[in-house]
């Protein structure tokens, strides 16, 4: 979803049914704002956010499931819709693996939620983590590929 604000002196607080959006009211939603690459928390029945003057937000939202899930990846603005060609979750394993289609040498930055009764176990990639932190519930893990291609990755809790 994209916010425009064409006011030239000051924000405007924007607000959207997410009906309008295609979406159902009886389900909850993330959102995570592509362009300050942070997530904004859960929704439900409409969207709210404030867009600063002559400004434009990003927003990705996806259905909320009460599991570890991928809320956006940096890679694309997208967040992961089209760059993704597999994303599973293996409840058995309790597992969250994916395959995206990387680029030599830019880094890809995956931000997935991490409910309260989950914890993280392991993090493994067919390509160097560069990088993995943990603020409350949002998992980051930075993938640097060599080459371009398809980079596999696998977060276990």
């Amino acid at each position: 979803v994209a916010l425009f604000n064409w006011e030239q002196a000051s924000p405007v607080e924007l607000s959207t049914p997410l009906t309008a959006l295609g979406m159902n009211n009886d389900n909850l939603y993330t959102v995570y704002d592509f362009w300050a690459g942070q997530y904004l928390g859960l929704i439900e029945k409409s969207l709210r956010v404030e867009v600063p003057p002559e400004g434009v937000r990003l927003l990705g939202l996806r259905r909320y499931e009460k599991r570890p899930m991928l809320v956006a990846s940096s890679r694309h603005y997208t967040q992961g819709a089209s760059d993704h060609s597999a994303l599973d979750w293996a409840h058995e394993s309790r597992t969250l693996s994916g395959t995206f289609s990387g680029v030599k040498d830019e880094a890809c930055t995956l931000s997935i939620l991490v409910p309260e009764s989950y914890v993280l176990g392991q993090a493994t990639s067919s390509v160097e983590i560069t990088s993995q932190k943990q603020t409350g519930p949002l998992l980051e893990l930075t993938l640097r590929p060599p080459t371009n291609g398809d980079v596999e990755w696998k977060v276990s809790f």
